[in-house]
């Protein structure tokens, strides 16, 4: 089921397409930044979104994700996650592949 557009009675159009942007951070290592963030436009209630990155070292990772909607003012939810890196399996990752795309947008 889709959402509507958020309600803006001081804009000059009736209908402002409701955008989040979904915060990553990770701590620093060498050739990755430490933030990156996604512009997320979508209608529907459950979004979901694929975040690719690389992590420092083998072991426990900490990372945190904000998610901040664009059209309602403080509405913004953190959330820290922790997880184990693992060796990939041999052959699983493709270094050409383009990982550094910053904005996500879903929807027309």
């Amino acid at each position: 089921e889709a959402i509507g557009a958020a309600h803006t009675p001081y804009f000059p159009e009736a209908t402002v397409a409701e955008a989040w942007w979904l915060q990553f951070s990770i701590p620093p290592s060498k050739g990755t930044p430490p933030n990156r963030c996604f512009r997320i436009i979508d209608p529907g209630h459950d979004v979901t979104v694929e975040v690719k990155f690389k992590v420092k070292a083998l072991g426990k990772c900490r990372c945190q994700f904000v998610l901040t909607s664009e059209a309602y003012s403080g509405l913004s939810v953190q959330q820290g996650v922790s997880f184990e890196a693992k060796q990939a399996p041999q052959g699983s990752y493709d270094e050409d592949e383009n990982d550094s795309e910053d904005s996500v947008e879903h929807g027309d």
